[in-house]
């Protein structure tokens, strides 16, 4: 008890009995609680001081969970930011589909691959969106035996862009399980390698031309005339 020696506004009414607890938690003070009456025998008591302190400690406590909890969240929404920005950015084309092979989600190196935009693929069947003909029915089955024993399929396949033109890609398709262990989603991860297949095959001509001349030139090193 006593005068206003408490900061209050410069137009709050003189007080005659008033108690003060702050609001706080063991990293900082968030404001503080003011009892006060004009009362002449409104003293206050020690259980009403116990009473506001205890008070101010929950507040406080309640402040620290909303704090954390809103900390938490912010760290959690920039992990997820940074992780999109990652996925976006990435020079592999990567596609997330349900458990049948609905696309989910598409990144924009699945668009330029492709051809597709992320609006035209989403909701469709990835092996209808881009399937070129070239394997057969067991290929496809025995991928989807590998990935839905919860394994990791990589390998190559030869698909189809929107213009109808093929590529040749190679691709690990990985299993999200949940909680339950269920299966809920696939990543898809893909890497062009039309122009890697190119170059084999223009060394290995190179390669076949190289040991043709030689052949050849050793067939008229070792011959006495050109007929033979």
């Amino acid at each position: 008890s006593g005068g206003t020696a408490f900061p209050l506004p410069a137009s709050h009414p003189p007080l005659r009995h008033y108690m003060v607890a702050p609001v706080s938690s063991p990293a900082r003070v968030y404001g503080w609680i003011l009892v006060a009456n004009d009362e002449p025998a409104g003293a206050y008591t020690h259980d009403d001081e116990q009473l506001l302190t205890a008070l101010a400690a929950q507040i406080g406590h309640t402040y620290q969970i909303d704090a954390f909890v809103h900390a938490t969240r912010t760290e959690t929404d920039a992990r997820v930011r940074l992780q999109n920005a990652a996925l976006d950015a990435a020079a592999n084309a990567i596609v997330i589909t349900d458990p049948a092979g609905g696309i989910e989600w598409v990144n924009p190196a699945f668009t330029a691959l492709t051809g597709y935009r992320a609006d035209e693929a989403l909701g469709r069947n990835v092996s209808e969106l881009v399937k070129s003909g070239h394997h057969d029915a067991a290929f496809y089955e025995s991928l989807w035996q590998t990935i839905l024993s919860g394994q990791v399929w990589r390998g190559e396949i030869v698909n189809r862009r929107k213009d109808g033109s093929l590529y040749t890609e190679e691709q690990a398709i990985t299993p999200v399980r949940d909680a339950a262990g269920e299966i809920r989603h696939f990543v898809a991860v893909k890497q062009d390698t039309t122009e890697r297949h190119r170059a084999d095959q223009e060394l290995r001509e190179r390669a076949r031309l190289s040991a043709l001349a030689a052949a050849v030139g050793l067939a008229l090193a070792s011959s006495d005339t050109l007929a033979e």
